[in-house]
């Protein structure tokens, strides 16, 4: 059953997966081959938990501290990302991604100084163009959210790790720390639970 627009007034979109108290929630599909693709949940208007976690604030900048933001709400868990792309962007044997809605993302400072590259059609990734760190991509099949890389957040950062994507390209040199959900190319549309 789908969702009119005129059904949309008075919700918000949300990254989070549903609350199962909550009533009158309805969840669209998965769209298929996309590694880090939350679901999107259209809610009725916020609960006092909602709000609450709408208080709770992330902060994070670039290495030269030229690009500062602001992250608002509950954290999505981490993605951990293997694949070879990843590997060349971010310099090291990983990318560690959290899915971040825009709507929670402010910049303090520095939003200029994002530089963007598109390194596969429909993938762009940004970087600060003074220092070189790599803060966030973002897909075309994915409007409205982006991953920002969670090594530029202050510690502490409240978020579990959730799985490693692409082990059957992973640098040969990393071991990957076993008890997480491992998967040799796209992880599962949902992925799997953590048992």
């Amino acid at each position: 059953m789908g969702v009119g627009i005129g059904d949309l007034r008075g919700c918000r979109v949300s990254l989070r997966e549903p609350d199962l108290n909550q009533r009158n929630t309805s969840v669209t599909p998965w769209s298929p081959r996309t590694l880090h693709e939350r679901p999107r949940t259209v809610t009725q208007p916020m609960s006092g938990n909602a709000k609450k976690s709408m208080s709770i604030k992330h902060h994070g900048s670039c290495l030269c501290g030229g690009i500062r933001f602001t992250i608002t709400g509950t954290l999505e868990p981490i993605q951990v990302c293997h694949c070879a792309q990843c590997r060349q962007a971010q310099g090291g044997p990983v990318a560690t991604n959290i899915p971040v809605d825009v709507s929670a993302l402010a910049y303090e400072r520095g939003e200029e100084l994002l530089q963007h590259y598109e390194s596969s059609p429909g993938k762009i990734r940004a970087f600060c163009k003074v220092c070189g760190s790599p803060v966030f991509s973002k897909r075309d099949s994915l409007p409205g959210v982006v991953r920002i890389r969670a090594g530029l957040l202050q510690e502490p950062v409240k978020a579990q790790l959730a799985f490693h994507a692409f082990t059957g390209s992973k640098a040969s040199w990393w071991p990957i720390t076993r008890g997480l959900p491992e998967y040799p190319e796209w992880a599962p549309t949902p992925p799997k639970p953590i048992s």
